[in-house]
């Protein structure tokens, strides 16, 4: 009878601890905004948490997102007025050959609220449109459902302008009139 009883004071036990243990198996929607900028700028991409995480007693996280090309560069990782502006220390990593970038952080206080989680900032010489994604997300060494919306940055050639005329004199008191064509 004792065995019986350590049996099922065991299980209960088990279960208890298995009742206490949060389980995240939340559906996490993130969106890449689109963004667009002139050849030699820097672009600013957000990326945006769609899904609330409060109470969920997430304290780490990791996002790797990816870009579809060796013209685009990826200059920095930006927390300021996002989420992680007061989550802590924030790390990324620039990974050229695979074309990755990885942004990694961790605290005592849990993430929380919605809005935008970083921006990268993006530049390019050519003009082009590139896909920006995400494609792999940690919290808490879990791996939620992600749900992502990818985005597009797109690089257009600055207008040029044409101001005629180009040189001219003339003395305190007159005027010489400009025209300016071109641009957009």
């Amino acid at each position: 009878m004792d065995f019986i009883m350590k049996r099922i004071i065991t299980l209960v036990t088990w279960l208890c601890i298995v009742a206490l243990v949060p389980v995240h198996s939340q559906e996490v929607l993130l969106d890449v905004q689109d963004a667009v900028g002139f050849t030699g700028d820097t672009v600013s991409v957000d990326f945006v948490l769609n899904t609330d995480l409060t109470g969920q007693g997430y304290i780490a996280f990791e996002i790797q997102t990816t870009y579809n090309s060796n013209s685009l560069v990826p200059v920095e990782v930006v927390t300021e007025g996002s989420i992680l502006e007061s989550f802590g220390e924030v790390q990324f990593f620039i990974n050229e050959n695979s074309r990755t970038v990885k942004v990694t952080g961790a605290n005592t206080s849990e993430l929380s609220g919605t809005g935008t989680l970083f921006s990268i900032r993006y530049t390019s010489e050519l003009n082009s449109a590139y896909t920006i994604g995400i494609t792999d997300l940690v919290l808490n060494e879990t791996r939620p459902t992600l749900n992502v919306d990818n985005g597009r940055v797109s690089f257009t050639t600055p207008p040029s302008l044409n101001l005629s005329p180009t040189s001219g004199l003339i003395t305190k008191g007159e005027t010489l009139q400009f025209s300016v064509s071109g641009g957009t």
